[in-house]
């Protein structure tokens, strides 16, 4: 696989610093950390066209490659307000919350936010709506197109990560390239930014098990998870932007959403996987060493060849460190 230099430029920079406890001292994110982050964030501000990026990455070692890039592009992804597909997402979470929820949601009376309950979604005039009552008794019936009002109340409580934890406010702080309206929106809305496909476990203990410190932060108080907002690793009312899924889930058991993007990590979630999802971006990680790598590397080769656009996609992403290969195209969408 061959090596693809990039075009530099602040635009591939991640504006979030993670930084890890190494001898009593905090250690910044090593160059091949860096470069993964760089990779989502830059996947996800790609620009808007007919085609779909695929990046494939060949490394020695897999180890926190995908939750990573991952968290680059649901910070990149942060950073845009819900399209239409989004609010589907969101209007599908919100219906499949068990009745008696407390939602936060604006009358449009007198724009006011209130507090009402669940009573789950019925179907009006061919359209699917979701039914809230107030404390008064009054229902209000929402549509999908007022989903991103919506959140599960009270919409100023803590945030909960993995395991029920309670979030802090410094998170906000972090992350002050959000402004506030979409900052809300990254912690309440729910939507797939990204779906992972790998060795599930693993990557819950990547992503649950160590902690990290963001920038203006003395100490080490999120997981990757929290960040992430993985949708399998929270509790059914938490909003999300992430989802896992092992390499051996049944087809049938795939989320049916289509994510903006899919990462593949390992050669067993390509082998299984690089037919789902093609409406979307891409990025594999493949370890050199793994088995049966040269049946992924025949795949991607054949796509490449056959199907890729004569496009400069390369120059939109971070060059890889040294040890790390990519590979980079794009293809029709």
């Amino acid at each position: 696989m061959s090596t693809r230099t990039s075009t530099s430029s602040a635009n591939l920079e991640c504006p979030v610093h993670l930084a890890y406890p190494r001898g009593g001292e905090l250690a910044a994110m090593p160059d091949w950390g860096r470069y993964f982050l760089n990779l989502g964030w830059a996947v996800a501000k790609q620009p808007i066209r007919d085609s779909y990026v695929r990046v494939v990455v060949s490394v020695p070692i897999r180890t926190l490659s995908s939750p990573l890039i991952g968290l680059g592009l649901v910070l990149g992804r942060a950073t845009d307000g819900l399209t239409g597909r989004d609010q589907a997402v969101h209007f599908e979470y919100l219906c499949n919350l068990p009745k008696g929820t407390k939602l936060s949601f604006i009358k449009a009376s007198d724009s006011r936010r209130v507090i009402g309950v669940s009573l789950g979604c019925d179907t009006i005039r061919g359209e699917k709506h979701l039914s809230i009552q107030t404390n008064s008794g009054v229902t209000y019936k929402k549509p999908e197109h007022l989903a991103s009002s919506i959140y599960v109340a009270p919409v100023d409580a803590p945030v909960t990560g993995p395991n029920g934890r309670k979030m802090s406010a410094p998170m906000a702080n972090s992350l002050a390239f959000l402004p506030r309206s979409l900052y809300d929106d990254y912690l309440l809305l729910a939507r797939l930014d990204c779906l992972i496909v790998g060795a599930k476990n693993t990557i819950y203990s990547e992503t649950t098990e160590s902690y990290y410190s963001l920038a203006g932060m003395s100490k080490c108080a999120y997981c990757l998870s929290d960040l992430l907002r993985i949708r399998s690793f929270q509790s059914a009312s938490a909003s999300f932007r992430t989802d896992v899924i092992a390499s051996a889930t049944p087809l049938d058991k795939v989320p049916a959403e289509q994510p903006y993007a899919t990462i593949l990590d390992g050669a067993s979630a390509f082998r299984r996987f690089h037919s789902r999802h093609k409406k979307g971006h891409r990025v594999v990680i493949l370890e050199r060493t793994a088995p049966r790598v040269e049946d992924c590397v025949d795949i991607i080769k054949s796509e490449y060849i056959q199907g890729r656009l004569d496009t400069d996609v390369h120059r939109l992403l971070p060059a890889p460190p040294l040890g790390i290969e990519m590979l980079s195209y794009e293809v029709k969408a």
